[in-house]
């Protein structure tokens, strides 16, 4: 994902926050594409329900320290807007 993609997500809401999350989640996904998608949410600021909630604090025990510190911020600095 690119720094132009990332911005146009961020433009959106929370509307996209839930495949961001799914795509950071997916470990068929490389390292920095995952950090990318979870810089994203962070950016955004809102979750889009509870599952992102969810999904996040299984990522905060994933093996890499880079995703955990990640999912980590992202539970931290964002609110849940269940829609």
């Amino acid at each position: 994902m690119n720094k132009n993609a990332a911005f146009l997500l961020t433009q959106m809401g929370n509307a996209p926050v839930r495949r961001l999350v799914l795509g950071a989640a997916h470990r068929k996904n490389r390292v920095p594409h995952r950090l990318r998608m979870l810089a994203v949410v962070e950016r955004i600021g809102q979750l889009s329900g509870v599952d992102d909630w969810m999904d996040l604090s299984i990522l905060a025990a994933d093996p890499n320290e880079q995703i955990r510190a990640a999912a980590g911020r992202c539970l931290m600095g964002c609110q849940v807007i269940d829609s």
